[in-house]
């Protein structure tokens, strides 16, 4: 599994720039824009997954 996100990570980090392009013909500055604003979003979402699965990851304490 590790291997198909690295994968993924590869094929769509380079990808997203000219996919944003791509859909209309917009200036440099809003696709960098865009394409920060969803690396913040991503980076928050893996963080938002780590503290979850620390969250459920807790259980009571077995007697």
């Amino acid at each position: 599994m590790a291997t198909g996100v690295v994968v993924g990570a590869l094929t769509l980090g380079p990808g997203t720039p000219h996919l944003i392009r791509g859909i209309g013909h917009v200036p440099w500055q809003v696709t960098i824009a865009v394409t920060s604003g969803l690396t913040v979003l991503a980076a928050l979402g893996a963080v938002a997954a780590g503290w979850l699965a620390d969250r459920v990851g807790r259980t009571a304490p077995r007697r």
